[in-house]
């Protein structure tokens, strides 16, 4: 199951100023510009177009030049699908909105009551966009081979080791080699990969974040023990055509406990390593290896 986000002309308030509009249509742009893949499609009612227009040029003449926004360099990516406004709201009020495989969920900045029953799916950042995909994620599991590619098209946010032509150390995916199963640490997964596509750096010292993180997530998150030097944890990355090599991932999260463990736990010692790499200055999260220890 992956998700779907719907376009319909009430996500839009024409009864504002020009200003307002476009402000609403730079957020929906720049939401399908930085979240589409093949796990999010963006998808418009088989109305759209003509409801947009006679809605544009009914309203004013200042507002007919507002037309080509609705079909700019990202929004021209969205999907018309043959079902009408009114089944969209009815299928996303249902208790499981599915349509073409796809949970539903519908833009909307809060500006309009679309009288939708359940607030995540309302969306209207890429924040709400990665919460409604975790949870999709977590309540639809599936192997582990498509879990990664998966995650990759969520959390965009996050840099994921994919390296073929590498000597060694090609790839992130290590799930396979998971004592326990990687099924039974999911939700430690996939929560730890949300809350790192959303992470923002509040401090430069590297044990404050750590702890911080280890704070928030309930789970130990440290660098490497006393033998790291022992330890091959340096990874090569290979973004759009750069290397970025030796790469310190010692940082990991530590796996011990099957999720929602009660009672006598059984440890294990299964890890998610990780990095930092600057890229156009800014600090993004590289995740190196999620597996058996290493």
């Amino acid at each position: 199951m992956k998700a779907g986000v719907f376009f319909i002309p009430e996500c839009f308030d024409f009864n504002t100023d020009i200003l307002s509009l476009s402000s609403d249509l730079d957020l929906a742009s720049k939401l399908v510009v930085n979240t589409r893949s093949e796990f999010i499609h963006f998808m418009k009612s088989r109305e759209f177009d003509s409801k947009i227009a006679e809605l544009l040029f009914s309203t004013s003449p200042d507002y007919a030049g507002m037309m080509s926004r609705f079909y700019d360099q990202h929004l021209s990516k969205v999907i018309k699908m043959d079902i009408n406004d009114d089944d969209i709201i009815d299928i996303i009020n249902s208790e499981e909105p599915e349509y073409s495989n796809r949970l539903l969920s519908i833009f909307n900045t809060g500006k309009k009551d679309l009288n939708i029953k359940y607030d995540n799916r309302l969306i209207d950042s890429e924040i709400k966009m990665n919460d409604y995909c975790t949870d999709i994620l977590l309540n639809y599991p599936r192997n582990d081979e498509q879990y990664c590619e998966d995650i990759q098209q969520v959390y965009r946010n996050l840099i994921f080791l994919d390296y073929p032509e590498a000597k060694e150390f090609k790839t992130f995916n290590s799930l396979k080699r998971m004592t326990g199963g990687y099924d039974n640490f999911l939700k430690a997964i996939t929560n730890f990969l949300s809350y790192m596509n959303k992470f923002e750096f509040k401090t430069k010292d590297m044990m404050d974040t750590l702890k911080m993180m280890e704070c928030d997530l309930g789970s130990p998150v440290t660098p490497e023990g006393g033998g790291k030097k022992n330890r091959s944890l340096k990874r090569d990355f290979l973004i759009n055509g750069k290397l970025y090599k030796n790469v310190n991932c010692e940082f990991h999260l530590k796996l011990e406990n099957v999720d929602d463990a009660k009672g006598n736990r059984k440890h294990h010692k299964n890890r998610i390593y990780f990095g930092f790499i600057m890229i156009s200055d800014k600090n993004r999260v590289a995740i190196a290896h999620i597996g058996e220890h290493i």
